[in-house]
């Protein structure tokens, strides 16, 4: 098994690029959102689409990059935005189940996919619990203020 030939490189940098802050137009202010949007596209659901496609002809030998990939692979579904978490959402799963699947798993590279994934489950759980709270609180004390006070 090669350690980290061509692909897996482009997948890593594909993950790399996926994952800036600099990048998440959702966290920028509307008009700026717009503007970036309008004029240049969500640049991450272009490299989305490359990694996508780099994964898909890998074929057979995804499995070689499984241990190698588990984490970039982790990081690209937490991406907070929904058309690429609904691609790499399911590829990180089919990525499990690939491992899962493969008779000369190694106990080190399924202990490594498993860590993964509880990390997975738990940070996307957290994340969404958290985002739901504060979105909850939020608009309940946006609606007090407006209906209370405001009055």
């Amino acid at each position: 098994m090669l350690s980290c030939p061509p692909s897996c490189g482009r997948l890593r940098a594909g993950s790399s690029f996926l994952c800036q802050d600099c990048l998440r137009v959702e966290a920028f202010s509307p008009a700026k959102r717009n503007k970036v949007l309008r004029d240049h596209g969500d640049k991450r659901e272009t490299m989305a689409s490359h990694v996508s496609e780099v994964w898909r002809k890998l074929g057979r030998h995804q499995a070689q990059f499984i241990p190698s990939l588990v984490g970039p692979f982790q990081e690209m579904a937490l991406v907070p935005q929904r058309t690429i978490r609904n691609d790499f959402i399911p590829m990180f799963f089919d990525m499990v189940g690939n491992a899962a699947s493969r008779p000369n798993l190694t106990q080190h590279t399924y202990t490594h996919t498993h860590i993964h994934i509880h990390t997975y489950i738990h940070t996307y759980i957290h994340t969404y619990i958290h985002t739901y709270i504060h979105t909850y609180i939020h608009t309940y004390i946006h609606t007090y203020i407006h209906t209370y006070i405001n009055t």
